[in-house]
């Protein structure tokens, strides 16, 4: 009897010792759970902050782009300004003639 004793002791050990060895397994297993985890929080907040530079990206190249549009709203302006300008200044030299001529015809038939 004291021989079966002794070996149900040691397997009793034995099954001890495979069951600490089942729970380091375990929380080996659970650490690196809890590292996937915090690693792929990092990762949604590394997408999150690209998300939003990306935001700001668009934002910018809006503004550049209406800003843009009125630099060239400006530049249409300018240019039927400087075309006025010269009809006006045309205009004018039609005028300037017209008086010369009328001068000219009020002094023939004055003279």
């Amino acid at each position: 009897m004291g021989v079966v004793s002794i070996l149900m002791g040691v397997v009793s050990i034995l099954m001890g010792v495979v069951s600490i060895l089942l729970g380091v397994v375990s929380i080996l297993k659970g650490v690196v759970c809890i590292l996937m985890g915090v690693a792929s929080i990092l990762k949604g907040v590394v997408c999150i902050l690209m998300g939003v530079v990306l935001v700001l990206m668009g934002m910018v190249s809006i503004l550049i782009g209406v800003v843009s549009i009125l630099l060239g709203v400006v530049s249409i302006l300018l240019g039927v300004a400087s075309i006025l300008i010269r009809v006006v200044s045309i205009l004018m030299g039609v005028v300037s003639i017209l008086l010369g001529v009328a001068s000219i015809l009020r002094e023939w038939f004055l003279s």
